[in-house]
């Protein structure tokens, strides 16, 4: 039978024919309802913060799908139609959000099932990743972390370990900030959130600590020498003492308060 009514209940009947002119009485009769089969096993799977893949199953026959979805609570929906696979992928999310979506089959000439509702998701504000501490000297370390979505700005906390009370640096736009006025010799701890907006933030991370130090000169070097002087060279944050003597000595030539990199 072809040219159904969708979703329309039909009863039919048959009866045998024995000969021309003798046939047996109509069965009884039996019915179905015409449907367009819903889609079912629907689930999302996150492929990243601000991507979702939407998935169903449904493979009853010839047709496309639509897909419907909205932020939860908004009064219009979001439509994706003609779909010929059993999945769609949303992009571009805006973070810190819930979700509501629904698909249904369209099986041809203005039929279409009931629609299905998915289960909700959201796309959560994350916190940053690989913190670190660089360039740790006397009194300042520089602070880097990375962050998981692009155009996330953040907010920074430290103190003194033991200390009550953080120091608190917001709406950091980079990936890194560095903090000055430290005091040498000191553990620091220190940890960082990312901030969607202004009402959407994600849990602190892991505090991090660090230890301020007057580190030794690095890399030194004795270059352009000749037969009575040279050329001393090396890496330092701060201004150094330098001593030199002969191979052998007792006492050191000193040089006092002198600034990198060399003399």
């Amino acid at each position: 039978l072809t040219g159904l009514v969708n979703n329309t209940a039909y009863e039919w009947r048959v009866r045998t024919i024995c000969a021309t002119g003798d046939t047996s009485s109509f069965s009884s009769s039996s019915s179905f309802q015409t449907n367009c089969i819903k889609p079912d096993y629907l689930s999302t799977n996150r492929i990243d913060i601000q991507s979702t893949e939407l998935r169903w199953g449904g493979f009853y026959g010839p047709g496309t799908y639509e897909v419907q979805w909205r932020p939860v609570g908004a009064t219009s929906w979001n439509v994706i139609e003609n779909l010929v696979n059993s999945y769609v992928t949303l992009v571009s999310l805006p973070l810190d959000t819930y979700f509501e979506w629904r698909v249904r089959k369209g099986c041809g000439n203005g039929a279409y099932s009931d629609f299905v509702n998915g289960t909700v998701f959201n796309t959560p504000c994350m916190s940053p990743l690989n913190l670190f501490a660089g360039n740790v000297g006397i009194d300042a370390a520089e602070l880097i972390w990375t962050s998981q979505v692009s155009g996330t700005r953040f907010d920074l906390q430290w103190r003194q370990v033991g200390a009550s009370t953080w120091n608190v640096v917001e709406n950091i736009s980079g990936t890194d900030y560095t903090i000055k006025g430290l005091t040498n010799e000191t553990t620091y701890e220190w940890q960082v959130r990312s901030s969607c907006s202004a009402t959407s933030k994600s849990e602190y991370t892991n505090i991090q600590t660090f230890r301020t130090s007057c580190p030794e000169p690095a890399n030194l070097t004795a270059s352009s020498v000749t037969y009575n002087d040279a050329t001393l060279e090396w890496q330092s944050i701060s201004p150094v003492n330098l001593q030199w003597r002969q191979v052998g000595a007792s006492g050191w030539n000193k040089g006092l308060g002198l600034t990198p990199m060399y003399i």
